[in-house]
């Protein structure tokens, strides 16, 4: 039932999109000319303390209302709100002046989308929860569902390149200090267990790791009289094989609750439920919960055929000036955030695109998928209508919960070949607190990516030479 249902909204999405001459037309991706962001000049700054707490849901931030009130900015207020934090793996930390290049004047008019506003809901679900669960292996391991990734801090991202993760910058920063965890950040990719020989093979081949690891601490000594080295190499397969079926024993007897390093030894059995911790890339899992038994496609190894998260570390995490000066202000404008992963992947990516004006979203409807923390690390898939915009900002009305910030908002739109073409849009900054009438009110709300935003996260890809000037 699940999966005919699945299949069915997909369908009904595609056809929506292709019905009428009016549809067919905002369909389509306008690919416009960006300006150019380059940097000017990097500072060594010093390292933070990582001391923040992660907050799922922000308060006191100016919302659409409030940015009304403000200022325009000028181009020394972009170039400074465009400077950016980089902070690397080994704890140190730079700040990045750029410059703007070719940048259009605006056109006159609102700031915000007046003829898309509509009677706003309160809360992070309304009403009927709309939210669908992804556990097909087809469509978990499949675009764009696969473009989904969780971060260690608890929130969500998505893969925009090989080496590249679009997350909420208060996923990894507060404002004035960067979270807890963020220095050994880590993105976790969806995989689906693969068969593999038995226990014995792997116990085996572990083995004669550990037996080469210990020859070349002691000097090679096997290569001197192999004789010896084979009596010892089957010395230590016999008690390795025995350490292994002595640590399986006091998983299933005990629950085998354990560290979060996710490796061999203290933190190899997963704790309640076979939920490892993001420890190490490979061997984050094969966990095993309370009596044995493998916990439900939990953040370590699962069983054959079940998901389980690779958790991949992070090599640097580039933080635009206008949210890590403080969060006083426009903040809410620059809350998204590019990490770097220390090796890349080899799942397809979603493209960045520059995001529409709000009457150039087909059928007002926005996509995005994460990893909800009330849905116990399933990957939560959900599309709704957009009911208010500003330059910046996107009011919706999308059911979400804690652990979905961060996740890319997207549509799928016809490139000029005709070709279907999802593109990242948004980044989903999750349940908010903004001024509306004088008072402090809820909302779902995502950071559009505008052409500024577009050209600072493409620098950040790809470089000062990149061509970064259509999106």
């Amino acid at each position: 039932m699940d999966k005919t249902l699945l299949w069915l909204i997909l369908f009904t999405l595609g056809w929506a999109l292709t019905g009428g001459s009016e549809t067919e037309q905002d369909a389509m991706w306008h690919l416009g000319k960006v300006p150019r962001v380059v940097r000017e000049r990097t500072f060594q700054l010093t390292s933070p303390k990582f001391e923040a707490e992660a907050q799922m849901v922000l308060r006191n931030v100016c919302g659409i209302e409030c940015q009304e009130e403000l200022p325009a900015p000028s181009l020394w207020d972009l170039e400074e709100a465009l400077s950016y934090e980089t902070v690397f793996e080994n704890g140190t930390r730079t700040l990045t002046r750029v410059r703007v290049q070719g940048l259009a004047p605006e056109p006159p008019g609102p700031a915000h989308n007046t003829t898309a506003r509509r009677r706003r809901r309160r809360r992070q679900v309304y009403g009927t929860d709309s939210r669908f669960s992804i556990s097909d292996k087809r469509f978990l391991t499949s675009f764009p569902f696969s473009t989904a990734v969780k971060l260690s801090t608890g929130c969500s991202g998505v893969l925009v390149s090989p080496r590249h993760v679009l997350t909420a910058a208060h996923c990894v920063h507060d404002g004035r200090d960067y979270v807890k965890g963020s220095r050994k950040l880590r993105v976790g990719l969806l995989k689906m267990r693969k068969k593999r020989g038995g226990r014995r093979l792997r116990g085996s081949r572990r083995s004669r790791r550990e037996a080469e690891g210990d020859a070349q601490r002691g000097g090679g000594s096997s290569r001197e009289d192999p004789k010896e080295g084979a009596k010892a190499g089957g010395r230590r397969r016999k008690s390795s094989a025995g350490g292994q079926r002595g640590a399986v024993g006091q998983g299933r007897g005990a629950g085998g609750q354990g560290g979060p390093g996710g490796q061999g030894g203290p933190g190899s059995q997963g704790g309640p439920g076979g939920q490892g911790g993001p420890g190490d890339q490979k061997d984050s899992g094969d966990q095993r919960g309370p009596g044995g038994r493998r916990g439900p496609g939990g953040q370590g190894r699962g069983a054959e055929g079940r998901p389980s998260f690779q958790w991949t570390r992070v090599k640097n995490t580039h933080i635009p000036k206008g949210w890590a000066s403080g969060g006083k202000g426009a903040a809410l404008d620059y809350d998204y955030a590019l990490l770097e992963l220390k090796r890349a992947h080899k799942q397809k990516f979603m493209e960045l695109g520059v995001s529409p004006a709000p009457r150039g979203l087909p059928g007002g409807r926005i996509h995005f998928s994460g990893f909800d923390r009330d849905r116990a690390d399933q990957l939560v898939y959900r599309f709704c209508s957009v009911s208010d915009a500003s330059r910046d900002l996107l009011y919706q009305h999308c059911d979400a919960a804690p652990g979905s910030a961060g996740s890319g908002v997207y549509l799928r739109l016809r490139e000029p070949g005709r070709r279907w073409a999802r593109r990242v849009i948004a980044v989903h900054a999750g349940h908010q607190w903004v001024h509306v009438g004088g008072q402090q009110q809820d909302y779902n709300v995502a950071v559009r990516i505008t052409p500024l935003k577009f050209a600072q996260i493409c620098l950040w890809m790809h470089g000062q030479d990149a061509d970064c000037t259509a999106g």
